[in-house]
């Protein structure tokens, strides 16, 4: 309420004809305008018009590079000037800005506990690892991408292992500064499990599903730091021991729940 008396009082005390300052941003472009107040974020302008009117705006401090009052000096006639930049309304908010196309690319690593129990031949007991990941993916909009992912899971101090790969499909929502966003994922993919002990080599597959949710907090315009959960399910009904195949009499679960963090680039 202070900020909007100040900027009336201001205007109210404007001539018809006027010294005009120049405002150079950062990206360099130039703003002719008459400055009628600053705060410690803000610099509140009035820019005339080719018509004769007057437009009231702010602009932030922080995408000013230089400031140079009574630049110009504007006779009362409207026709002899020419705004090189309109400032944006006052009620607009600054946003990081975005391409609604693009790619994405994440690298994490984190936990890894495996879900259900084991078969019956599967030898190792093992029940948490880590894991390593990453996804490639193009945006067709803001909102939806498409792309493929591969992550790496160890158990066991190295004795067990297992590799899920495939295409899988994102959903991303930014929030309302565009800085951060949430991420959705869901992804079908082939499973891969070897284990050795001793002289005991087992290895086989199968087809799982994942389902991520994530959270990204922008580090800059084109990197971001991520915190990922992401659901492995499958389970393997075949084995492989030292060359001879086998069925499972009950099939062994390949699930598992993964926490990560880790760093995407091209947002």
């Amino acid at each position: 309420m202070k900020k909007l008396l100040l900027l009336v009082f201001a205007l109210s005390l404007l001539p018809k004809g006027y010294a005009q300052d120049l405002l150079v941003t950062a990206k360099g472009d130039t703003v002719r305008c008459k400055i009628l107040a600053k705060t410690d974020q803000q610099i509140f302008i009035s820019v005339l018009q080719p018509d004769g009117t007057k437009i009231s705006s702010y602009v932030s401090k922080d995408t000013i590079r230089t400031i140079t009052p009574g630049y110009f000096v504007t006779e009362s006639s409207p026709e002899k000037v020419t705004p090189l930049l309109t400032a944006p309304p006052m009620n607009q908010r600054e946003k990081t800005k975005h391409s609604p196309h693009g790619v994405r690319f994440a690298l994490s690593g984190g936990y890894s506990h495996r879900l259900g129990k084991l078969a019956s031949g599967l030898k190792s007991s093992y029940k948490t690892g880590f894991v390593i990941g990453g996804d490639l993916a193009g945006f067709f909009n803001e909102y939806i991408g498409l792309g493929g992912f591969v992550n790496y899971r160890q158990y066991n101090d190295g004795s067990v292992s297992s590799v899920v790969a495939g295409p899988k499909i994102l959903s991303r929502f930014y929030n309302r500064t565009q800085n951060s966003a949430f991420i959705l994922g869901v992804g079908l993919g082939y499973v891969s499990y070897q284990e050795s002990v001793s002289s005991i080599k087992a290895t086989g597959s199968t087809f799982g599903t994942t389902v991520e949710a994530g959270y990204e907090i922008g580090l800059s315009k084109g990197v971001a730091l991520m915190i990922n959960a992401c659901l492995t399910a499958g389970s393997l009904g075949k084995i492989t021991v030292n060359g001879k195949t086998s069925d499972l009499d009950k099939r062994g679960s390949m699930s598992s729940l993964n926490l990560a963090v880790g760093l995407v680039f091209g947002r």
